[in-house]
């Protein structure tokens, strides 16, 4: 056999080898990706870096579960960020009431599918009331802005860049309890509230963009990633500002109380009330917190809307918080007590401590019946 031939023949199979490696090695893949996705969906997270840390990655689904591995959920956000497949006109249809709903982890709660987050139910309830209602709404939307780990600057911020312009006629802040000193994006020079911006560069922007968006899309190469990172001691480059947000604790289990269930209690008893709102707070301590709820009524108010403060834990926080919220005449609801009061099993997830799709239920009933009863 000649040479060239015999050179010709030993390319051709060593191409041919090559081809049945790598059609091996996508097929061996695709196989730890089907196995992954249905047996062992991981922790994700879909964010990109903005001025106020993050945000969500836009037109983006994919399968969700917690760091506690307690529940599977189905996410999708809109363009905007939002929670779910809607998308808003900027200014509301006309006889339909816009309500918004803010806040982190609470708000979001992303360890629930769509159709049983509280924002979901709410919207189905109050559409329904609707129906016999004689007022000026024929329906509502609820805008469902909330997003893991906030604090309430970011919260803020967030509101100011892609929630305001909707001008939602109802605000619904979840506030969780956050110390003054996890806020990294607001700053208060004792006179005025000034933002600081997340350094970083465009590189730096697009691969934050593209780990997010392949991680939350490829189970096996977030199992790859968090276990380079969590086991091997790597690193994953977060500028500071975001170090101690993308972590996991284990909250209380708020279950563990008894119920009491109140359950003929009016609404109006978890209105501008926290029964155990104590003695006044130092509001120099919290002076940076005030500020931030400040310029929130603010803004809402500015094109005629209505800041309502929901209160879902117990801390000494949500008191200080409470103090100036009634002083300054900004509502506030208990939710913390109005679930507790009304729930008759578990509402929590018992490791993850955030709310079930029975706790998202009775929430949505909390933000029904206060809404409901002031309306025309």
């Amino acid at each position: 056999m000649p040479p060239s031939i015999n050179r010709s023949s030993k390319k051709k199979d060593l191409l041919v080898n090559i081809g049945l490696a790598v059609c091996s090695i996508i097929v061996s893949f695709l196989i730890a990706e089907i196995v992954f996705y249905h047996f062992s969906p991981q922790p994700t997270y879909a964010v990109r870096y903005s001025p106020w840390g993050f945000e969500h990655i836009p037109n983006i689904s994919f399968k969700h579960t917690p760091e506690s591995k307690e529940a599977i959920s189905y996410i999708e956000y809109n363009s905007e960020g939002f929670r779910g497949p809607d998308e808003y006109q900027l200014a509301a249809p006309e006889n339909t009431l816009r309500v918004a709903i803010l806040g982190d982890s609470y708000s979001e709660g992303a360890e629930v599918d769509y159709q049983f987050l509280h924002g979901t139910v709410l919207e189905e309830l109050l559409n329904e009331h609707l129906k016999s209602s004689a007022g000026p709404f024929e329906e509502v939307e609820v805008i469902k802005a909330g997003v893991y780990a906030y604090d309430s600057c970011q919260e803020l911020r967030l509101f100011k860049h892609r929630v305001q312009k909707y001008e939602p006629a109802i605000v619904l802040l979840i506030y969780t309890g956050e110390l003054e000193e996890n806020q990294e994006f607001c700053k208060f020079d004792g006179e005025n509230l000034q933002y600081i911006d997340l350094e970083y560069s465009q590189r730096q922007y697009y691969l934050r963009y593209a780990i997010g968006y392949i991680k939350a899309k490829s189970h096996v190469l977030n199992y790859l990633h968090r276990t380079f990172v969590h086991l091997l001691g790597g690193h994953i480059h977060h500028p500071e500002k975001l170090n101690h947000i993308f972590t996991y604790e284990p909250p209380k289990d708020y279950d563990q109380t008894e119920a009491i269930y109140n359950l003929d209690k009016p609404v109006s008893e978890y209105i501008s009330n926290i029964e155990t709102i104590r003695e006044s707070p130092n509001s120099e301590e919290h002076r940076l917190l005030f500020a931030i709820f400040n310029e929130l009524n603010h803004s809402v108010n500015q094109y005629g809307g209505e800041l309502v403060v929901i209160f879902s834990h117990d801390s000494p926080e949500s008191y200080a918080l409470g103090h100036y919220l009634k002083e300054n005449s900004i509502p506030f609801f208990d939710m913390n007590n109005y679930v507790i009061d009304h729930r008759t099993e578990a509402a929590h997830f018992p490791i993850d401590g955030h709310w079930n799709e029975y706790g998202h239920r009775i929430v949505a009933q909390g933000f029904y019946e206060m809404i409901a009863d002031s309306l025309p």
